[in-house]
């Protein structure tokens, strides 16, 4: 009895540490299980403690197949099973409370086994696997349990290729299968498959719990892959070459090749396949075919060898070589041989015509390349193309103009449109364009197209009066070239009639009349217009018997009994503007006649003779006053306006309208009208009062209900690719869903630079797609510039500011442009001495980048480097630039001249000598005569002098100083 407290008392004791730190209390029973739940490997053991705080309770205790231990009077009874092995055990906790109903609870137990074994196998087959063929792998699991616990992993590699869950709810061992499909490819010829198993039991299970498979490797067979290495080559006649060929496959494939058989031809087979031909003639040019085939299939390459030296023959000819059909028509052309043939024949793509004549009765296909092929002994086989250009005429050709309807108003820039529905080819199309029988312009395309398409060209026009009842036509023409029929098959449009509206203007007239006192005159004010213009006349004098003013398109005034001059006003207007000009009347009044008898009124400017009142209007004013008077609302945004009167003369006022009428409100000053969700495009609100007397005056709203663009996009029409300097391209900026039109005002920037803008006269108030063109001829500077569109709605000053704008993005454009030679640095005419070369420097820019040739007479001796050359003797020299938009030249004229230098510098120097000895001879008798004197001794008075030392010269008394020597032995 103390053994089994003492056991219970240890085997309790770490129990009751787990039930100190376990769950809270359970809400049902008042006990806790630690642990809350177990996972057990078959045949361990076990212990589960269940405790409770109630002191209430008669006892509790365990209800299991193992293990179970009856009712104890205690806080705290143990589960223990020193080997668990039944699957399917349910152990159950209860307490027996002393006032109530007996209360149980399952214990959770997981019993787990992991596998015996877990192998891999490859199902219905055995061997290499083939590439591209499915096969099935299996994964064996042997005694494995709980099933629902178990996941299955498939690894190729290291990788992860599968994970499979079981939904099997049996606790109890079982074998178990999985499968893999695999289709595999060459390159897996080394991977290995294997698998995993995996019991997933929770954090209370092992961790891991993981058994893997052997690894399955297997080969990988597969066909050829495409041969790489075998390509056209091009030999000098004379010379060695060879053609490799060689391919990947599993079997290691085998090779063999079909081509024109000669001589001079070795074959070589070790892994890859050499041919080699030994010193190549004309006989070897043609098609060298490799095959390269393994069990699994075969791929094959063709490369031509071409002999440079030596010319291919291919003995035939076409009856025609290009020809020209419209769709749907006959076609045939003939081929022939001009010496015996193996086979001759016709291919279009896969369709072979085994026969000399290739012939069509109905050609429905627009790219068709037909082809004449033939084989020739010792040739090989060659073929002629025919190339076939089919056309057709357009559907239609009609002619409108872009976001304009309606009469065009003089000097407004308007986009005509011709548009040409099914056409081909494109590339082959014109497009003319005619003011009555005037050609005014002519449109081509670069794009190659040689489907039907639908095309539209445009014309900018800016019409004038003289244009009113203008006719406009397009005409769709195909060029076809001299092969194509002539006249050149064309379809022209319905012409379009324009009607311009333009501003008055006087037609030439006298502007003054002299009449006699008391007679009568007409004056005539004859205007031009479209729409024809409204003419009112009006008096200026303060007195006179035509103070009437008329207003209709009257265009000439009656003036009875006229007695003193006087000036009418004849305005003339429409709805593009109004003119005035002034008409005198001038009395004449007769010598014997005084003149005061006939008085003259001076003409006041400004002044202007009073109308009867009969003839004024009447003017009324409205006793209701909108705050704001106008508005601008973003579609969909709300609005409120106030309607006030200072009347108080009246019965009620009101608003009316679509969307936030009011009603008639008696009693009131003020209505307003509120629309939190303005979405109608024509609304009109109406504010009214009704006056006492019945009088109901009205106020209309106006409303401006603007939404700005979806988007706004653009693009180049007609065209891709780089733009060439000097050509007309057409800029289109696409906008999206915009409402007001008459608000909208698309701005056109070059870089941050505004360059146009595009306002419309169509008043429409709904959202509209709409497109603006631009026209353009980009310069080199313009290289790499970018355009922009801006659409903006003009609002007004009671619409938002700044305007609702979007901008397109950038269209960066390239611009090829056409070499330019630097005259700076090459002159037409350069003059070279004798024996002292010339460097020419030939510069060039251009887009692309051009290139330099020199042309000159080969006799000449020059040199040549980097585009300079270097010149010793006269001639002409041919500086050319080339890119692809253009070619420039300069030539230069090189003069040759003697270098006269050393001859004049000889002439100078001798010269210079003569000169110089002429002097010495002048100078040296200038000097004789004048400074070489003869001078006397005699007579000598010596004793004037305080030495006595003088000498005469010529008799002449002149002192000169003598020294006195020292010898005495001299006398004179």
């Amino acid at each position: 009895m103390c053994e089994i407290i003492f056991s219970r008392i240890f085997l309790g004791f770490p129990v009751l540490l787990l039930w100190m730190a376990g769950r809270p209390t359970h809400a049902a029973c008042p006990f806790e299980l630690n642990p809350p739940r177990l996972v057990v490997r078959y045949g361990d053991s076990v212990s589960v403690n269940c405790s409770t705080s109630s002191t209430d309770h008669e006892g509790m205790g365990w209800e299991a197949t193992y293990g179970g231990t009856g009712l104890e009077e205690a806080n705290f009874v143990i589960w223990t099973v020193e080997n668990l092995t039944d699957w399917t055990i349910q152990p159950k906790c209860y307490i027996a409370p002393k006032d109530g109903i007996q209360c149980l609870e399952n214990f959770p137990v997981i019993l787990y086994k992991i596998p015996d074994s877990v192998s891999i196998s490859l199902l219905s087959h055995s061997g290499p696997m083939v590439e591209g063929t499915e096969y099935q792998l299996q994964c064996d699991i042997q005694n494995v349990a709980p099933l629902q616990n178990l996941v299955v992993r498939w690894y190729k590699g290291n990788e992860t290729v599968n994970t499979l869950t079981f939904n099997n709810s049996r606790r109890k061992p079982e074998d178990v299968s999985s499968t893999l499909n695999i289709t595999p490819r060459r390159f897996e010829d080394e991977v290995e498959y294997r698998c995993e198993a995996e019991l997933v039991l929770g954090p209370e299970g092992p961790q891991p719990s993981v058994m893997s498979s052997q690894h399955l490797h297997f080969a990988v067979y597969f066909p050829p892959q495409d041969i790489l290495e075998l390509k056209d080559t091009e030999v000098d006649v004379g010379s060695r070459t060879g053609l490799k060929c060689s391919s990947n496959g599993n079997p290691r494939p085998e090779y063999s090749w079909t081509y024109h058989r000669a001589p001079n031809v070795k074959l070589k087979n070790d892994g890859v396949s050499l041919l080699t031909i030994e010193q190549a003639t004309g006989e070897n040019i043609g098609y060298y075919t490799c095959y390269a085939s393994n069990t699994l299939g075969n791929v094959s390459k063709r490369a031509r060898v071409s002999v440079r030296g030596a010319e291919p023959v291919c003995p035939m000819k076409l009856s025609t070589e290009s020809v020209v059909v419209e769709y749907g028509s006959p076609v045939s052309v003939s081929c022939s041989n001009t010496t015996s043939v193996e086979e001759i024949y016709w291919t279009t793509g896969p369709q072979v015509v085994n026969d000399t004549t290739w012939s069509v009765v109905e050609l429905l296909d627009w790219d068709i390349r037909p082809d004449c092929k033939a084989t020739f002994q010792g040739i090989g086989r060659c073929s002629k193309p025919l190339h076939i250009t089919v056309y057709k005429t357009p559907d239609s050709v009609s002619i409108s103009v872009l976001s304009h309807s309606g009469p065009m108003v003089e000097g407004t820039e308007y986009q005509l449109q011709c548009d040409i529905q099914n056409i081909a080819p494109l590339q082959n199309l014109v497009v003319k364009w005619y003011k009555g029988n005037e050609p005014v312009d002519n449109v081509t395309y670069s794009n190659i197209s040689k489907t039907p398409v639908d095309v539209s060209a445009t014309l900018m026009i800016s019409p004038s009066r003289d244009d009113d009842g203008a006719q406009y036509r397009c005409r769709a023409e195909l060029d076809l070239g001299p092969e194509g029929p002539q006249p050149h098959p064309s379809v022209t449009s319905e012409p379009l009639n324009i009607t311009v509206h333009y501003a008055p203007k006087f037609l030439p007239g006298n502007d003054t009349v002299v009449v006699s006192a008391g007679s009568d005159v007409s004056l005539d004010c004859s205007a031009e217009g479209n729409p024809p213009p409204e003419l009112k006349w009006t008096n200026n004098t303060a007195e006179g018997n035509a103070n009437e003013t008329i207003v209709g398109r009257l265009r000439t005034l009656s003036i009875s009994r006229v007695t003193a001059n006087a000036t009418y006003n004849c305005t003339v207007t429409n709805r593009l503007g109004s003119i005035t000009k002034q008409m005198h009347v001038l009395v004449e009044v007769p010598p014997q006649r005084h003149l005061t008898m006939f008085p003259t009124v001076p003409t006041t400017p400004g002044a202007t003779t009073t109308l009867p009142a009969a003839a004024k209007p009447k003017v009324v004013t409205s006793p209701l006053e909108l705050n704001p008077p106008r508005v601008v609302v973003r579609y969909g945004d709300s609005v409120s306006v106030n309607c006030s009167t200072s009347s108080t003369d009246h019965e009620g006022m009101g608003w009316e309208a679509t969307y936030g009428g009011t009603g008639l409100e008696q009693d009131v000053n003020i209505v307003t009208w509120t629309v939190d969700n303005l979405t109608d495009w024509t609304i009109e609100p109406k504010c009214y009062i009704t006056l006492n007397d019945s009088n109901q005056p009205i106020e209309v709203l106006p409303v401006i209900l603007y939404k700005t663009p979806d988007s706004v996009s653009i693009s180049v029409l007609s065209h891709s690719g780089p733009m060439v300097e000097g050509t007309e391209y057409q800029l289109q900026c696409d906008i999206q869903n915009i409402a007001p039109q008459q608000n909208l005002v698309v701005k056109w920037y070059k870089g941050n630079e505004p360059v146009d803008n595009v306002t419309y006269s169509n008043i429409i108030m709904t959202p509209v797609d709409v497109s603006a063109p631009l026209m353009i001829s980009p310069s080199r500077d313009d290289d790499g510039a970018q355009y922009r569109c801006r659409a903006e709605l003009d609002l007004g000053p009671e619409g938002p500011q700044p305007h609702p704008s979007v901008t397109s993005e950038p269209l960066s454009i390239t611009v090829h442009y056409k070499p330019r030679i630097n005259a700076s640095r090459l002159p037409l005419r350069i003059p070279v001495f004798r024996g002292y070369p010339e460097e020419l420097v030939c510069e060039a820019e251009g887009y692309p980048q051009p290139r330099i040739q020199w042309l000159y007479d080969p006799a000449k001796h020059v040199s040549e480097a980097g585009g300079n050359l270097t010149v010793s003797e006269a001639g002409l020299y041919n500086c050319t630039a080339t890119n692809d938009v253009e070619t420039s030249f300069i030539v230069v004229e090189v003069v040759l001249k003697e270098d006269y230098l050393p001859l004049i510098a000889g002439f100078v120097a001798f010269m210079v000598v003569v000169i110089s000895v002429i002097f010495v001879f002048i100078y040296s008798i200038y000097y004789k005569n004048t400074k070489m004197g003869r001078y006397s001794l005699k007579n000598a008075k010596l004793s004037s002098t305080p030495n006595g030392n003088v000498a005469q010269d010529g008799g002449q008394d002149i002192p000169l100083p003598m020294t006195k020597l020292s010898q005495p032995n001299i006398y004179f």
